[in-house]
This record gives C-alpha cells, sequence and structure tokens, in this order.
C-alpha cells in the first residue's frame, strides 16, 4: 500500500490513476481507519479483480499504460520502474510521440528516478521553437488534475467553500514555486477569511483529539460496550472530559462539518448521556 500512496500522491495530477481492491476479511470500518492510518487518498473498492491476469499474492499490483495495455502484474515493490516507465511514455507521446533532446532527456532522467518537480522544472525550461511547444504539453499534463482541482473549486467558492479549500491548499503546496501553486495559494488565503472555512479549521484539531480519545476508550473497554451503563461507570472521568470538549467545540465552531463528527463520537460513547 505504502507505494501506491506515494505513486497516488507524485503522479496522480498527470494522469495515474490508482484504485485500491480490498480482498481480505475486515470490516468496513476496519478498512477506513487502515486507509486513514496509511495516508490514501484514493478509491478503494470492496473486492474486484481484472479477468486474464496471472495474479495470486497480497500485495498484488496491476500497471495498464496510457493505451490500456497490461505493463505490469506483481508485486508493488517491483513496479517502481515500470510505473515511471509507462508514465514517462504517457508524456512523451503528450509531446507528439518522438519529443526534442531536451524533453527525452528529462523524461530518461525521471525513469532513472528522478522526481516529478525535477521533471516540470527541466521541462519549464525548454521554451524555444518546437521542443517550447511540446514542453507546454507535457507541463499541461503533467499539472492537470491540480488545474482540475483549481478551476472545481473556483466553482465551489459559494456552495462548498470547505471543500474548495481543501482542494486548493493541498495543490497550493504541492506545486508550490508554479504557476498553478501560486493561483492555488492565493484561493487558500481568500477561503480562509469565510466564515464556514474558518470555524471548520478551527474545529478539525479538536476532532483529531476526540477521535484519539475514542480510539483509547475503544481499546479498553475490551467487552464493555460503548454506551452502556457499564461502560459509561467505567469510563466516566474520560467521559466528561470528551462532554466538555464537544461543548466548548459547540461554542467555538458551532456547525462546522467536525463539530458534528465530534458530537457524533460523543453521542455513540454516551458521553452527556
Amino acid at each position: 500500500m505504502p507505494h501506491l500512496v506515494k505513486w497516488h500522491e507524485e503522479l496522480g495530477d498527470g494522469g495515474l490513476a490508482v484504485v485500491g481492491l480490498h480482498v481480505q476479511n475486515a470490516t468496513t470500518d476496519a478498512v477506513k481507519a487502515k486507509a486513514k492510518s496509511l495516508g490514501v487518498r484514493f478509491p478503494l473498492t470492496a473486492g474486484g479483480g481484472v479477468e486474464g491476469l496471472k495474479g495470486g499474492g497480497i500485495p498484488h499490483c496491476v500497471l495498464f499504460d496510457h493505451t490500456g495495455k497490461v505493463a505490469f502484474d506483481g508485486h508493488p515493490k517491483d513496479a517502481e520502474s515500470k510505473v515511471r516507465e509507462a508514465f514517462a511514455e504517457m508524456l512523451a507521446e503528450e509531446a507528439g510521440g518522438k519529443p526534442g533532446k531536451g524533453i527525452t532527456a528529462a523524461l530518461e532522467a525521471f525513469k532513472k528516478g528522478g522526481s516529478p518537480a525535477d521533471l516540470l522544472k527541466k521541462v519549464t525550461a525548454l521554451k524555444d521553437g518546437a521542443e517550447g511547444k511540446e514542453a507546454k504539453a507535457v507541463m499541461a499534463k503533467l499539472q492537470s488534475g491540480a488545474q482540475a482541482r483549481v478551476e472545481a473549486a473556483k466553482k465551489g467558492l459559494k456552495d462548498d467553500p470547505i471543500s474548495a479549500y481543501d482542494a486548493v491548499s493541498v495543490t497550493a503546496v504541492k506545486w508550490k514555486g508554479t504557476a498553478i501553486g501560486k493561483e492555488a495559494g492565493d484561493l487558500t488565503a481568500k477561503l480562509k477569511e469565510d466564515k464556514a472555512v474558518a470555524s471548520e479549521l478551527k474545529a478539525r484539531p479538536v476532532l483529531e483529539k476526540v477521535r484519539a480519545a475514542e480510539t483509547a476508550l475503544l481499546a479498553a473497554a475490551k467487552d464493555k460496550e460503548p454506551g452502556t451503563a457499564e461502560f459509561k461507570k467505567a469510563f466516566a472521568p474520560q467521559l466528561r472530559q470528551i462532554e466538555q470538549t464537544v461543548s466548548n467545540l459547540k461554542k467555538t465552531a458551532p456547525g462546522a462539518p467536525s463539530t458534528v463528527a465530534a458530537e457524533e463520537i460523543a453521542g455513540k460513547l454516551g458521553a452527556g448521556k
């Protein structure tokens, strides 16, 4: 899984689509918790597979290139070079199929382990003649996902400012020092002034503390069911603390999504009841 997380974070904006298939015996909540702990930001499905592949073993990775052809089928730890090669071939195709020496050299360096940021920097420097046009095509593809997020955020500024903030703040950090990064940074600063966004940002750290308290309680509870009289008696001090924390949060960040989530956790545990 760490390999998939890394590829998604580095290459997702350039067109690499990562999908995880969960095929082990675990609850949905357990899968969600594990995904969160690993920093998974790509889609996960319950079950699934691909016909005609050798399969076998967990974890397992199948890579399709931009033409739909299987480029790799095996353990994720062995896929790094194939992922880079397939991604570079896709970018070369964006540049017309036979790019100039500068772009070719930049793509070769990427195949050997260079970062997407280094690749972008090298390609950005190519501004003259035909290769300059090819460079623009490669740059646009590399940042296509980021550009799409920024455009979607602009449309959602009024209707869903919190989601817009989440989208552009990530983009601003990831693409710092580039034109799209600056645009995302400017939007991030603007959205921080929105009341709903400011309230949510205030509530998020508190929600994480409530979640940590919940995790600790559930681990200590063993066979005691949350919300029952036995549970509340055993963990009365902790539940009072959670109740007070959530009560204060409702005053400082009323109605924020994270505040609502904290209230739900407190209710499930029986805090305040």
